[in-house]
């Protein structure tokens, strides 16, 4: 019999932690990529990467700290004097705070795009683990760079990506991306796409005002699928909430007077319609995000290691990001709700590394921490009808539970918790 019920645990640590845990390992560019990266630096050995990419940072720091000064000396303003403000603010930026030289797009190509790259491999995977059937046949990339989306969406999902549609306003960027694809670019098509991606770049719209006028516009290219993604700081991240909220609340309040409610089983036609909208992650929710609610709002986002080409050496990308996607939740039995307290041991199965969307688990918003014979894993939890809601909530683990105690002292931060 005991040797039975410590079975039946190890079973259940396993399925546990194929459901939950969401991390990829560290994440390395394609090798054709790099290949082409080097034979880039070698056409270019006048560029100095440091020195490009300090100039880069220092200017992006700069009008990041103009802005929001401007937004301070708004509040002061009576409504004409903001309207005034708000003009000059966008007649001194309308060319963007960033000017890329050639130098720096090949600095940005050396240095940057393997954090880049990681990042976006990571948010993309957790799509693919999520709607397996997805197919990005047709993608828009805003602000594309030198087309680190493509190299991405390529490894994941092999030969599906046939049109492409990139802006980029950087002459010396479109240079760049055109040399390391070198004729493997996909034609470009103005259609209604299926993805559409804008990564590390809304930072670099000039204004508050133009960011939201962006992603409304955005919103209207893709039938499917929006990624946005922004540096994993407090500005990126609260960047990325206001952006959320734009979409969901402008599409949502669009339908929701024609139906009772925003969720509906998968079984009801209208489930399967493009009305609506909803979070694909990381939320498991679709309203307020509950760390707008505090004062210094707070950082949501992951954290990737990054393989460079030396073998032991390792790197990070900490970055804030939202995935939408058009049409109502479905709701319905969720393959991971057989791992909750007091569900029968199963053996874990390929179904089980499907992190779907129908039942929703809490996800981790902070690294578990350990405190005496207990850990404690910060959480993020749907809440209100139909996860319409979320809050902040603080879960302690126990030894007296060894399967939870388990997960939880191998859990990290974007990982899912069971409900």
């Amino acid at each position: 019999m005991a040797s039975t019920s410590k079975a039946d645990l190890i079973l259940k640590k396993r399925a546990l932690a194929a459901a939950a845990f969401q991390r990829v390992p560290p994440v390395r560019i394609p090798d054709l990529l790099q290949s082409q990266v080097e034979r880039l630096l070698r056409e270019h050995p006048e560029v100095d990467i440091d020195k490009s990419i300090t100039r880069m940072e220092a200017v992006k720091s700069f009008w990041a700290d103009e802005e929001l000064a401007c937004s301070r000396q708004l509040r002061t303003l009576n409504p004409g004097a903001q309207k005034e403000k708000v003009k000059s603010w966008i007649l001194a930026t309308e060319q963007g705070p960033v000017k890329y030289l050639m130098d720096d797009a090949v600095a940005f190509a050396a240095r940057s795009m393997p954090s880049t790259y990681a990042a976006l491999y990571r948010v993309l995977s957790e799509v693919k683990r999520r709607i397996p059937d997805f197919r990005p046949r047709q993608v828009l990339d805003f602000g594309s760079g030198p087309g680190t989306s493509l190299w991405a969406i390529r490894e994941l999902w092999p030969e599906q990506m046939k049109t492409a549609f990139l802006i980029e306003t950087s002459a010396a960027m479109t240079s760049v991306c055109k040399s390391l694809a070198e004729g493997r670019s996909p034609r470009r098509d103005e259609k209604t796409n299926d993805l559409v991606i804008c990564s590390f770049a809304m930072n670099e719209v000039p204004s508050m005002a133009h960011r939201m006028a962006v992603v409304n516009y955005l919103w209207t290219l893709t039938h499917n699928m929006l990624v946005i993604i922004e540096p994993g700081t407090l500005h990126g991240s609260a960047l990325v909430r206001r952006l959320r909220d734009r979409v969901m609340t402008t599409e949502n309040h669009r339908v929701r007077g024609q139906y009772r409610g925003l969720y509906l089983p998968a079984s009801d036609p209208k489930a399967h319609s493009d009305l609506g909208a909803h979070v694909v992650a990381p939320c498991a929710h679709d309203g307020t995000c509950p760390m707008s609610r505090n004062v210094n709002g707070g950082i949501c986002g992951l954290i990737q290691a990054i393989q460079a080409q030396e073998a032991k050496k390792l790197d990070k990308v900490s970055f804030s990001f939202v995935v939408m996607r058009r049409g109502f939740r479905k709701w319905g039995a969720w393959p991971l709700d057989r791992y909750k307290e007091g569900a029968p041991v199963v053996e874990p199965s390929q179904e089980d590394k499907v992190a779907n969307l129908q039942g929703g688990w809490m996800r981790i918003v902070r690294p578990p921490t350990k405190l005496g014979n207990g850990i404690t894993v910060p959480v993020c939890v749907p809440t209100g009808r139909n996860a319409t809601d979320a809050s902040l909530e603080d879960i302690k683990v126990t030894k007296d539970n060894i399967a939870m105690y388990s997960l939880a002292s191998e859990a990290e931060m974007g990982d899912l918790w069971p409900r």
